[in-house]
Order: C-alpha cells, then structure tokens, then sequence
C-alpha cells in the first residue's frame, strides 16, 4: 500500500467519523454527511493523482455530482423542516 492509498484510506475513514460524531455530538448529522462527502471527495482526488486510470476519473465525476446532488437535497430538506420556535 503506497502513501496515497494510505492517506485516501484515512481521509475516507474520516469522513465516516464525521458523520457518526455529528449525529451523536450534536444531532447534525446533516453537516457530518457534507464534510463527510468533501473528505471522501478529497479520498478520490488524491487517488486519482497516484492512479491515472478512466475508472479513476469516472469514480471522480461521480463522486463530484453525488455531492453536488446530495448537498441540494440536504440544503432543500432543511429548509422544508417546520420551525420549533414557539411564537
């Protein structure tokens, strides 16, 4: 396992630290799944500059749309959700 694979797999264990420790910490697990998807984003960045293969780069495009995709459906749910501000 070179060092880029080794730093992918810690950028991608992080991210799902990210999301557990948000939705345990602070019941926001909405935020954990964002910085989470940049991490991962950042995983296979990082692989694609050891690896230069089409697979690669197709996993890449589809991690930048799934986030992409994924963060407008996050920001759009949260803004469907009713207030819990009495008043």
């Amino acid at each position: 396992m070179s060092m880029v694979d080794l730093a992918a797999a810690l950028l991608a264990i992080a991210g799902v630290l990210s999301v557990v420790l948000a939705a345990v910490l602070g019941g926001r697990w909405r935020v954990g799944l964002l910085h989470a998807l940049d991490l991962w984003l950042a995983a296979g960045l990082l692989r694609l500059s050891g690896d230069l293969s089409w697979a690669q780069i197709a996993a890449a495009a589809a991690l930048v749309v799934a986030r992409w995709v994924i963060g407008i459906g996050l920001h759009a749910g949260s803004e469907l959700r009713p207030s819990s501000s009495v008043g």
